[in-house]
């Protein structure tokens, strides 16, 4: 509770910020008091028990104990200085929230609450500066309800803002950056040269959010300046500025490219370590084997996980759901037709030129949600301009209002309550108990510990996260593995990982924790003590 309290206190803080910079302190208090409850739901949605309603995800544990390594030791798990792209598992791990969250386990340590809060706090941050740019370009007010409540609590939106892995904050950045292309729309002078400064921070600083999204950029970036060349909105100085920006933030992403994909030496860079993966990730995220056929079937997969708002991870959408919720995304083809049949304004423009630089990854990206979040925002935006064409009159505006109230509300008893267990301790999710199993297991100081779970190798992040084991006694005494896209160590220190019991030698002089329903036979264990802690049972002699 003090939690969300103190995220509400922020919320009502930038309100009033907004309220005093904008004209909507000239607006009528129904208007101003539906946008203050709007963005008080924004917030509680987020905030409401995101360190506990989903377990500690297999990346995030990767993510915040590498985060917490470079903030405690200034180095990696691989003993990597300030790597621009994390060795993590081997094919790597997107380094922006990383260092985003360095500050926040600086101050509180390292815990769930702790390494998610910067993916919450962004999120919010983002939804309040496009509601300021919103107001600031004088948009009707009621637009500005329909789309804030269209893009901010839909599904894709809240569910991506609720837990850390790393490439859930690429829908924010579009939503920043979106919201700064807006008031540079409208802006003139040297208020607009800044704000193409800063809309091409965010496009740089993008690029270390989520390598799937390298092609969306790479497809974005001359499209959007195409546009704006050609319809005369920079001129050749803020191009040049522009595109210098982009490469004074993108070029170590550029060293990276080369480094993986022609020289193959890791190399040290004015402090920054230019990492050498094992092997390249797009290898198993390109739907590129099979050529034509491959693509075209990834065509159809992608197209049916889209109509079906499926694509098998609860984490990323709820089943009946989907990203967008039901039925919705019918508007946003209606929208895009009522768009191409009409005069296109200049965001709706922008929002197009987004959704035509995501084909490429629709076409050649393996399907699934979380590779699909730079598709997030343009299609909501889109699902808005259906909805348009439809709320024109009172009733239908009240209409809409209920039925999004009423499909909230669904959404979160099925997001807190029918899929809470399959959130908690489901796919790879590891429920919160395992971290009171581990703390029991301190007092057995020379015994080994090992973990029996469904997870099996790949469990040992888990315990990296929670024990803040240091990245050099990890290094030294991990398992010797080939290089490869997914390391899973069997061991390191005193910890062991298995995924059965099938050949477990049980010894005295070892603690076993040992994941509970997931139909292991435990007869071995017959004569140990043991300790039940939620979904995990201790056993030990």
């Amino acid at each position: 509770m003090k939690v969300l309290l103190c995220f509400e206190i922020l919320a009502i803080l930038l309100y009033l910020l907004i309220d005093r910079t904008t004209q909507l302190k000239n607006k009528s208090w129904q208007i101003r008091t539906g946008l203050l409850l709007i963005m008080a739901l924004v917030v509680l949605v987020r905030v409401y028990k995101f360190w506990l309603t989903m377990g500690l995800d297999l990346d995030e544990a990767m993510g915040g104990y590498n985060a917490w390594s470079i903030s405690k030791y200034g180095v990696d798990m691989m003993l990597k200085p300030l790597p621009v792209y994390f060795y993590a598992w081997g094919s790597g791990m997107n380094a922006l929230y990383l260092y985003l969250a360095i500050p926040f386990i600086k101050l509180f340590g390292l815990t769930l609450s702790v390494y998610r809060l910067p993916m919450v706090l962004f999120s919010i941050l983002a939804a309040f500066y496009f509601l300021y740019a919103l107001l600031k370009t004088n948009w009707k007010d009621s637009n500005i309800i329909i789309l804030m409540i269209i893009l901010f609590l839909s599904p894709a939106m809240i569910t991506s803002s609720r837990w850390a892995v790393e490439s859930n904050i690429f829908p924010s950045l579009v939503v920043v950056s979106t919201a700064t292309m807006i008031l540079f729309l409208s802006s003139e002078g040297w208020k607009k040269s800044l704000l193409f400064v800063l809309y091409n921070v965010f496009l740089g600083i993008s690029a270390y959010a989520y390598s799937n999204n390298w092609l969306f950029l790479a497809c974005a970036t001359p499209l959007v300046y195409g546009w704006l060349i050609f319809t005369k909105k920079v001129n050749i100085k803020q191009v040049v500025i522009g595109v210098t920006t982009i490469l004074l933030l993108v070029w170590p992403l550029a060293l990276f490219m080369y480094v993986n994909y022609i020289s193959h030496k890791e190399l040290q860079v004015l402090g920054l370590t230019i990492t050498k993966m094992a092997i390249s990730r797009g290898s198993s995220q390109f739907a590129l084997g099979n050529g034509v056929v491959g693509i075209w079937n990834n065509i159809v997969a992608a197209t049916t996980m889209m109509v079906t708002g499926n694509d098998g991870m609860v984490r990323v959408e709820l089943p009946i759901f989907g990203p967008f919720y039901p039925f919705m995304l019918v508007f946003a083809i209606v929208g895009l037709f009522k768009k191409v049949s009409s005069k296109f304004n200049d965001l709706d423009t922008y929002m197009l030129l987004l959704l035509l630089a995501s084909i490429p990854t629709f076409v050649l990206i393996l399907p699934n949600f979380v590779h699909y979040n730079a598709m997030f925002v343009p299609i909501l935006y889109f699902e808005y301009v259906g909805l348009q064409s439809i709320l024109d009159t009172k009733f239908m505006k009240v209409s809409f209002l209920v039925t999004m109230a009423v499909l909230l509300s669904l959404f979160a008893k099925s997001y807190l309550v029918t899929n809470a267990a399959e959130l908690h301790d489901g796919g790879i999710e590891v429920s919160s108990d395992v971290r009171n199993a581990i703390d029991a297991t301190h007092k057995f100081k020379d015994k080994k510990v090992v973990f029996v779970t469904r997870y099996g190798k790949q469990y040992y992040p888990v315990v990296l996260f929670y024990e803040h084991i240091s990245p050099e006694k990890f290094f030294k005494t991990r398992e010797k593995l080939k290089p490869a896209d997914h390391l899973e160590y069997s061991y390191f220190d005193k910890y062991y990982f298995e995924g059965n019991l099938d050949n477990l030698k049980i010894s005295k002089n070892r603690v076993y924790i040992v994941q509970n329903n997931v139909g292991l036979d435990l007869s071995k264990f017959s004569k140990s003590k043991s300790e039940i802690y939620g979904t995990y049972t201790v056993y030990y002699y």
